[in-house]
């Protein structure tokens, strides 16, 4: 669990603590929401790096759960708001203008859903708790405003719930028919955020929201405010899943907490949903020639004049079904008419009465939208779901659709609850669906994105002793949607036969372009640079620098390494790799290196500059001389176990790029003439026939070339003095 601490506005994550059992204190400590001020400042001021920290919990600041096979998880949360609005118009001749009212109402549905994706039962009891807290805002502002003008309603609903399997927790069941059992879902609530009520300038059951001249024949030129409305929904999710083990321990195995907000433009989903009939009743434009009236309004006043005529979807007879055959709706047209054009009117044989005493009359017909966001957060791996972004379906747009006033509100329950999600893309796609949703058949089975043959939780294998060399970082589950820590060639996103970046983006749900692709699979190459299997420094001093081009030097690393060949689904022959001979290039070790020396010069530098980047050699991996790389062997029987043998084998044995060094001793002494050593007569005179040494040192330098080849320059890397021995 994260400890945090704050530094003035900004908030740090500065320590961890491990949650051995869950205790009643961790159950009701507070979540903090960090986008609001007051509940950031509860965070304590803390130095850096301090030995402890603050223990609140922060919505979307995750606690670190290990990846433990076997266990259920967290697996989806879905909302549904419906938005309805009613728009009454008043005409007072006195006046010469029109009263507008806006009837609203929201209402809204959540659920919550834990997944045992597993074959086996989950053999514990498991106490599942979420609580959400749901916060609705309505916004109504003028057009021409920068305010909401006080004209703005808020709701706030808390859902808890807990659910208690005493018994064992049943596993996913079929392929093709998933166990609906195995999906537990602890919240599923229906509320009404807000009951239909009026909403005016300051929140108020008022008329005269917005005045202004119904033509310009009245008396011309008036302003008719377009009201602006805006809806904000905001769910705080807090959930954990607790076990008791036969000892008697509380463990926590697994624990959420996500913040999800979704903004709403409801004056553009008014004028781009719905039938054209629906748009126009609500169009914001002004018309012309029309004192400016918004072209709605005005349409709604001609609708109530009788042309133009709407279905009946839009404007059916009052009490249809309870009274056959009345035509209320001709009849309140032809009253309508008598009192807007001031004399008697008929309309389809229907009779209007005109009364000089009826100064002010509610235009007849109403126009009413209902529109429905359906937004769901579902996991892709059912390991990866601790960030609101891992959850993000992006490929599910922006989930708006408009709804008659006739039709009936979906069930969540008809959507993606209680079966597998959508978004679940495992190898070979997502087993209940003939054709892979938001996908296509390539995505299936595209490495770059999922792990070879990972069709199901059951498949994973995880290490669980220390590892043999730095190869083995390949086994471990990262934080990307069925990934390991990638060590195949193949590129997504940039490079060499690589996909789109909003393909990735897509697949992970990370909108944010810049992020998305600093999780570009091959940027893992990067890790084996951070991380050893060496015991020693000792340990490594046998290392091959990846930038070596020759054949001898490769083959001593690669012979005798144990490749293998795919045969069959599950089943693989092992191959030993022997050494090329110079005069042997067309051998698959020659293959091999040709592979890693042709990719190397294609770098800027012509040299990689890290260890992974030698794993950009698709002859290590993805084209190794030793699969056999048939479609139908890609699809049906290649692992990653295949893919990266090679790699996984020999990657203790590299080190990554290094600049030219030489290594200079040098060596000194300091003499004096022997006692007697001087001739003192003679052609010699003065010559010193023997010295005697009264000092001597000896220096190790090491000299580093820098800029080499073209603009070599040369320091000296360290200079040390060696010790008498």
């Amino acid at each position: 669990k994260p400890l945090l601490r704050r530094d003035g506005d900004d908030v740090y994550i500065c320590n961890w603590t491990n949650i051995t059992s869950f205790t009643r204190d961790d159950e009701n400590r507070g979540t903090l929401d960090l986008d609001i001020k007051a509940q950031r400042d509860l965070i304590p001021v803390l130095p850096p790096n301090p030995v402890q920290g603050s223990e609140f919990n922060a919505y979307n600041v995750p606690w670190v759960i290990g990846a433990k096979k076997g266990l259920p998880n967290f697996n989806e949360m879905s909302l549904q708001s419906v938005f309805e609005i009613t728009r009454k118009l008043q005409i007072d001749k006195r006046l010469r203008s029109t009263n507008q009212l806006l009837f609203v109402g929201v209402s809204n549905a959540v659920a919550v859903e834990a997944w045992n994706s597993y074959t086996n039962w989950f053999p514990l009891g498991v106490n599942i708790v979420a609580r959400n807290d749901m916060e609705v805002g309505l916004a109504i502002s003028n057009r021409f405003q920068s305010s909401v003008n006080g004209m703005f309603g808020s709701s706030r609903v808390y859902a808890t719930a807990a659910t208690n399997l005493i018994q064992a927790w049943e596993g996913r069941g079929a392929v093709n028919n998933p166990n609906r059992v195995a999906f537990q879902v602890p919240i599923y609530t229906n509320f009404a955020s807000f009951v239909p009520a009026v909403f005016t300038k300051n929140g108020l059951m008022q008329t005269n929201l917005n005045r202004g001249w119904l033509d310009a024949a009245s008396g011309g030129g008036g302003d008719l405010p377009v009201p602006v409305i805006r809806l904000y929904v905001t769910n705080r999710l807090q959930f954990y899943m607790l076990a008791r083990n036969d000892a008697g321990v509380t463990n926590v195995i697994d624990y959420v907490h996500l913040r999800v907000v979704s903004e709403r433009d409801i004056s553009r989903e008014l004028d781009e949903e719905g039938s054209n009939t629906e748009r126009d009743l609500w169009d914001s434009n002004r018309a012309a020639n029309a004192g400016d009236i918004p072209r709605g309004v005005l349409r709604q006043i001609l609708v109530s004049l009788g042309t133009p005529g709407v279905p009946d979807f839009v404007w059916d007879n009052y009490g249809r079904l309870e009274a056959a055959g009345a035509r209320t709706k001709e009849q309140a047209i032809a009253n309508f008419m008598a009192f807007y054009y001031g004399r008697d009117a008929t309309f389809r044989g229907y009779q209007g009465k005109f009364s000089s005493t009826n100064l002010v009359m509610q235009v007849p017909f109403s126009p009413t939208r209902r529109l429905l966001e359906y937004r769901t957060w579902q996991a892709n791996d059912p390991l990866v779901h601790y960030m609101a972004g891992d959850l993000e379906y992006l490929e599910q747009g922006d989930g708006i659709r408009n709804l008659s006033p006739l039709e009936r509100i979906p069930s969540l329950e008809n959507e993606n609850l209680r079966r597998l999600n959508d978004r679940y893309q495992p190898w070979g796609g997502n087993p209940s669906s003939a054709a892979t949703r938001g996908g296509t058949t390539a995505r299936n089975f595209k490495l770059e994105l999922k792990d070879p043959g990972v069709r199901f939780s059951d498949d994973w294998e995880f290490p669980t002793n220390k590892f043999p060399n730095v190869g083995w970082l390949g086994r471990v589950h990262r934080g990307t949607p069925w990934q390991t820590i990638y060590m195949k060639a193949n590129e997504i996103g940039q490079g060499r036969g690589g996909g789109s970046g909003r393909e990735w983006r897509e697949w992970t749900g990370n909108s944010s372009r810049r992020d998305a692709a600093l999780t570009f699979p091959q940027q893992d190459f990067k890790l084996f640079d951070l991380f050893t299997a060496a015991l020693s420094d000792n340990a490594t001093a046998g290392q091959m620098s990846v930038n070596q081009d020759g054949l001898a030097a490769w083959s001593a690393i690669l012979s005798g390494v144990i490749a293998l060949t795919n045969t069959a689904p599950g089943e693989s022959t092992p191959r030993i790799i022997t050494p090329a001979g110079v005069d042997q290039p067309n051998s698959a070790v020659g293959r091999i290196v040709e592979g890693i020396n042709s990719d190397r010069n294609r770098e800027p530098k012509k040299a990689f500059e890290r260890v992974g980047d030698v794993l950009k050699a698709e002859e290590l991996s993805v084209r190794s001389p030793f699969l056999n790389l048939s479609d139908v062997q890609a699809q049906q029987a290649m692992t990653d176990a295949l893919y990266e043998r090679i790699p996984q084998q020999i990657m203790g044995s590299l080190r990554g790029s290094d600049k030219p060094r030489f290594v200079v001793y040098s060596y000194g002494q300091r003499l004096k003439p022997a006692e007697r050593s001087l001739v003192t007569s003679g052609p010699l005179f003065g010559l010193c026939t023997n010295y005697q040494v009264t000092a001597e040192v000896a220096v190790r330098s090491v000299i580093q070339v820098d800029g080499a080849p073209n603009r070599p320059q040369v320091s000296v890397e360290s200079f040390n003095l060696l010790p008498a021995d």
